[in-house]
């Protein structure tokens, strides 16, 4: 009976091998550890000296404040799953580089309760959390890559003004989100990719770009909160060069100046064309004093492109702002509604 027993549990084991799969629970952090060195030993081999667990490894933190002052990188079918109390934090801001990156194929940052991913720095331009390659020279496809149930947020230790709100806000150059696809780039000759990623239940505040799209095609955005996003003109979700990517059920709220939906054209090779924007709700506020100059009170739609080159797009959007979506380069909605492959903009 017992040979039994060992013999079940033998091919239990070698059935949990042969998937190719390892979960690694993490508990109680200790304050001011950095912890991003442990977990890159977990899911990539070349940033450590011993070897990886597994090629696919899955790390749960548990309740507390995990300190990751260096980035954190994924690979292939990688997941870091926060659970119910878990927070990420970067605090030493001699690294700019992001938190977590997600370069492998099918990875993932699953949280379970809108755990808070947070970055205490100000320069984080490549995004407090980024998908994608790492260069422009970085090769292989990088697919179906999922961030779910977190809130993202920059430095929040700015007193508000009497006059705007937040005259000195520390967020000029902080992206929350993203998503970089080298595909034509100069260097890049071989054509990779950076597609079909998802993005839901996210919030977003005390940042300048909320999700950046660089040349990223066919992503699913779903329900995003933006609050305190792209004060200084900078922008709720910027398409840059993005294609055939669904964006829906956003909010931007209380973000005076800001870009809420940008579209322009990226340094190579492509014009931001067929994404479907629908239910995307702008109520940003108007700004008093200086900042109102800066960029004119903000617009609800930046159409920073010409309009013989914006294909195909359709956005649907409620704009609760006193300017209107306005255009920035001077151009009516209806020149982008009126070339041969319009846009549909409601």
């Amino acid at each position: 009976m017992i040979a039994r027993v060992l013999a079940i549990f033998f091919f239990f084991c070698l059935a949990i091998i042969g998937q190719g799969q390892s979960t690694i629970v993490m508990e109680n952090p200790v304050v001011g550890k950095d912890y991003g060195a442990i977990l890159n030993c977990h899911f990539d081999a070349s940033q450590c000296s011993k070897k990886a667990i597994d090629k696919e490894v899955q790390v749960v933190l548990t309740a507390g404040e995990w300190t990751l002052n260096s980035t954190v990188a994924l690979t292939y079918r990688d997941q870091l799953v926060l659970d119910f109390g878990a927070s990420l934090v970067r605090d030493n801001c001699n690294n700019s580089d992001p938190i977590l990156h997600l370069k492998g194929r099918y990875s993932a940052v699953i949280g379970k309760s809108k755990n808070l991913v947070k970055s205490k720095c100000n320069d984080m331009v490549n995004g407090i959390i980024k998908i994608g390659h790492t260069t422009a020279s970085s090769k292989g496809n990088i697919i179906s890559c999922k961030l779910q149930n977190i809130l993202i947020q920059g430095p929040t230790n700015v007193a508000p003004s009497k006059n705007n709100g937040y005259s000195n806000h520390p967020f000029d150059e902080i992206t929350a989100i993203h998503l970089y696809n080298n595909q034509n780039e100069p260097t890049q000759k071989n054509l990779t990719a950076n597609y079909y990623h998802t993005l839901r239940d996210i919030d977003i505040s005390f940042v300048s770009i909320g999700i950046h799209l660089y040349n990223s095609t066919a992503c699913t955005i779903d329900n995003i909160l933006l609050n305190r996003v792209g004060l200084h003109g900078g922008h709720g979700i910027l398409i840059e060069g993005g294609l055939e990517n669904k964006i829906s059920n956003v909010h931007h709220g209380f973000s005076p100046n800001a870009n809420s939906l940008s579209f322009i054209k990226s340094r190579y090779s492509y014009s931001p064309s067929f994404n479907h924007v629908t239910n995307y709700i702008v109520e940003i506020g108007k700004m008093s004093g200086d900042l109102a100059k800066v960029n004119g009170g903000g617009h609800c739609l930046n159409l920073d492109v010409e309009p013989n080159i914006f294909y195909d797009n359709e956005i649907t959007m409620g704009c609760n702002h006193p300017t209107g979506p306005t255009v920035k380069k001077g151009k009516s909605i209806k020149d982008y509604q009126t070339q041969k492959n319009r846009s549909v903009i409601r």
